[in-house]
């Protein structure tokens, strides 16, 4: 009778410790979304922009691919890490960077510019997701995304057409931001995608019917969000077509490309995400996502942190053709309210 009682309390007991420590862990995760928006303020006030999400578009070989992060890294305690990534060529906004930075790029300038693109830092990574360190990819991970607004970003096409804070080769001041910073999507977060993952953390690439054109000059022209939204988790896809899985989301957080940093609010939080063909830097739908119980933690341009709901209202998913926004009220609804900075309207959140 003890031994019958004394389980029936640990079964009582233990849903309750495990919801105290994922209540302490998101906690945790929130507070390093708001070390990466005071860090991106103290970044404005020493340059007088937001740093750029990626300092210019090129070629293959000199792309100017740096995120976001390396412009940070000296606001996050991590200025070595940034000397020794920037020392072959020191350069400032608004002038264009030239690393490619990948780990398998043939011109690595030396070892510690490789450590320190490798190396996960704990100021980016969530506690939530055990996978961020366990992986078997040594690429440096990260469970933090900067935003595109309601932008199914692609590099070619997004350059000077910002609907997010961060610009493709340039950089935006706090006044970019006409529809408040309180109003406007700035971090949020994504899962690491490890090889047998399910969708929420990976990729569904090469979905051609959920993009029906990509346009490498222009917009991406036409895409429906509905139909990347029924990938299903368990990597079923609502048509005949079976997407390829590519795991790209949390790694090289030094990249600046699509599928590795960047997110977009069109369809809502732990949506599945899609990708137009099999590579990283083409246009896609990524939502935040996170392994936190109903939606994501986010970081406002102002500083302020909340959390977003699964069920955020995502406006008309269902429109097909030009999807493509660069001005005016978001067509997906608050969330895209929330994620555009110059559409005109308040979000809720």
């Amino acid at each position: 009778m003890v031994i019958a009682i004394i389980g029936v309390l640990i079964a009582l007991l233990l849903p309750a410790v495990q919801a105290a420590r994922e209540a302490a862990r998101r906690m945790q995760c929130t507070n390093k979304l708001k070390q990466l928006a005071l860090a991106t303020h103290n970044y404005h006030d020493t340059h007088l922009a937001l740093p750029s999400g990626r300092p210019a578009k090129g070629t293959d070989t000199n792309f100017g691919r740096w995120s976001t992060y390396v412009w940070l890294l000296p606001f996050i305690e991590q200025g070595t890490a940034f000397a020794s990534m920037t020392a072959h060529d020191l350069f400032e906004p608004p002038a264009s960077g030239d690393r490619y930075c990948v780990s398998w790029e043939t011109n690595k300038p030396d070892t510690n510019f490789n450590t320190a693109m490798n190396t996960d830092y704990t100021a980016l990574l969530c506690p939530s997701d055990s996978n961020n360190t366990s992986a078997a990819n040594s690429i440096g991970r990260t469970n933090y995304v900067y935003s595109s607004g309601d932008y199914a970003v692609h590099p070619k096409a997004f350059a000077g057409k910002n609907r997010g804070p961060f610009g493709i080769g340039k950089w935006l001041g706090l006044n970019a931001v006409i529809d408040g910073t309180s109003n406007t999507l700035m971090f949020s977060e994504r899962v690491v995608s490890i090889s047998g993952r399910t969708i929420k953390g990976a990729y569904a690439a090469a979905v051609t019917d959920v993009f029906t054109s990509n346009n490498d000059g222009a917009c991406e022209a036409s895409f429906i969000p509905l139909l990347c939204l029924q990938t299903k988790d368990n990597k079923q896809y609502s048509t005949t077509l079976a997407p390829t899985i590519r795991n790209d989301s949390g790694y090289r957080w030094c990249d600046g490309v699509t599928s590795c940093v960047w997110t977009n609010s069109i369809l809502p939080p732990n949506s599945p995400s899609c990708m137009s063909s099999n590579n990283d830097d083409v246009p896609m739908i990524n939502p935040p996502t996170s392994n936190h119980s109903g939606g994501v933690n986010i970081a406002r341009v102002d500083g302020s942190c909340g959390f977003v709901s699964d069920t955020i209202n995502a406006g008309n998913l269902v429109t097909s053709g030009n999807n493509c926004v660069l001005s005016g009220t978001s067509p997906f609804g608050i969330w895209g309210a929330l994620g555009s900075i110059n559409g005109d309207e308040v979000s809720s959140q």
